[in-house]
């Protein structure tokens, strides 16, 4: 005789059906084994299994896995999106259930990493097409992504969490490379502003954007030697900021780490959008504007009545109560970085007693353009006269790399090309000289 008991059935919620594992009960009633009771189990029918994968638009696995960026859209690399003039790329999950039994409403989690965001209306949870799966089918979502990206190349992982009301929850994922976005901005001050005592001279701040994103507001801190020069004031007139910005307004601060020197913290924005700085503009960010002090020291000291005060860009300074101020562009609060990032070039003044004769210049070195560069930049100089030079570039320890010109050179302004196409990324410095002038200024080099 069999009997069967289903205290071993469990529920399924499939089409609200029981599913058993049964026991069966087997009453032997042979001699040998009369009264006997055995369990025999048969196993229940196999679970659903969902497996997954997750490509773009616009990667190739296992080659081409990065998001390029193109120059000519100044945007990623994707199709146009139907809400403004932006790009967006493709996410696609393909899901296959590979058990026994159907999968119902099959969901996609889309898990975005840092520098990606859904495009508008998209939403990150989804059901899949179909939703439900019978074993051995397949079923896939896609999401519309905006690639936001930054100055440097970044690798990210999309990820997709899948769920579903009878399979286990599974994961799959897409490693990414993010390529760099054009973000910087060289920031530049002259080294060879002359001024006498009780003088007034002015400091242009120069720049060039090399950003994608319009600069519509900035912030600098700028450290001078107050034993030689004092500010007056920041003016905007002749500048790229003269018209369409509210002003800049200047503040001079104690330097907390040198009490010998102070700082001028200048900030601007812009009132209406068409006045921001594009990508590819240069010229004058702001004037500054600074008076020569008279010091009876300097005068009588050793220095042969002609000295120089350093400015210098500072970037990140703490003050007396927690009060800090962070150097950027499109940065609201003083304490916080900008999305934009800079590249800086010290500048100085030259100070001279009245006594002295006049500063006469005879060698002047531009600075590098593009900077930062790949791979390679152009290096302009301007003779008053026609000297012998030597323009070398350097390594950050100062080793000479190579030469890139040397020889008699006529009065009037010369170029010479750099190619590092065979050099690692970094900081690298070149140096013009001639028989009275060494003047020496800092590139970025960029792979």
């Amino acid at each position: 005789m069999i009997l069967t008991d289903t205290s071993y059935c469990r529920a399924a919620a499939w089409r609200h059906v029981a599913f058993c594992a049964l026991s069966i009960l087997v009453l032997y009633a042979g001699s040998a084994h009369a009264g006997q009771v055995k369990y025999v189990e048969i196993p229940a029918l196999p679970r659903a299994s969902l497996s997954c994968t997750v490509r773009t638009d616009v990667t190739s696995p296992p080659t081409d896995m990065t998001i390029a960026w193109e120059m000519n859209t100044r945007d990623y690399e994707g199709t146009k999106s139907t809400f403004g003039d932006y790009s967006v790329v493709t996410v696609t999950v393909t899901v296959t259930n590979t058990g026994g039994e159907q999968a119902g409403r099959v969901r996609a989690t889309l898990l975005l990493p840092e520098n990606m965001a859904l495009e508008n209306g998209e939403q990150a949870i989804k059901l899949t097409q179909p939703s439900d799966l019978a074993p051995g089918e397949t079923a896939s979502a896609s999401w519309k992504v905006l690639i936001i990206g930054n100055c440097l190349q970044t690798q990210r992982l999309l990820e997709v969490l899948i769920t579903s009301e009878q399979g286990t929850p599974t994961r799959c994922s897409l490693p990414i490379i993010i390529a760099e976005k054009p973000c910087m901005v060289n920031l530049g001050l002259p080294d060879d502003v002359v001024g006498a005592t009780g003088s007034t001279v002015v400091v242009p701040v120069l720049f060039r954007s090399g950003a994608v994103e319009p600069l519509q507001r900035y912030r600098l801190m700028i450290g001078f030697d107050q034993a030689h020069i004092t500010f007056l004031d920041a003016v905007a007139e002749g500048s790229r900021t003269e018209a369409g910005w509210r002003g800049p307004r200047a503040t001079v601060l104690p330097d907390p780490d040198d009490s010998r020197r102070a700082m001028v913290l200048v900030d601007d924005l812009t009132l209406q959008s068409d006045a921001a700085i594009d990508m590819g503009e240069e010229g004058v960010l702001v004037y500054l504007r600074f008076e020569v002090a008279f010091d009876p020291a300097f005068v009588l000291s050793g220095h042969g009545n002609v000295t120089q005060s350093n400015l210098d860009f500072l970037l990140d300074v703490t003050f007396p109560g927690n009060r800090r101020i962070i150097g950027a562009f499109n940065a609201a609060e003083e304490s916080q970085y900008g999305t934009v990032m800079n590249v800086y070039s010290p500048g100085m003044v030259t100070v001279t007693s009245p006594c002295a004769w006049p500063l006469q210049w005879t060698a002047r070195l531009e600075g590098n353009r593009p900077n930062p560069f790949n791979p390679s930049t152009t290096i302009a100089y301007t003779l008053e006269t026609a000297l012998p030079v030597t323009l070398i570039v350097l390594d950050i320890f100062g080793r000479e790399i190579r030469q890139v010109d040397a020889g008699l050179r006529s009065a009037g302004r010369h170029e010479a090309v750099f190619d590092a196409g065979d050099l690692p990324g970094g900081v690298y410095f070149y140096r013009l000289q001639t028989p009275d002038v060494s003047v020496m200024r800092r590139m970025l080099f960029l792979r």
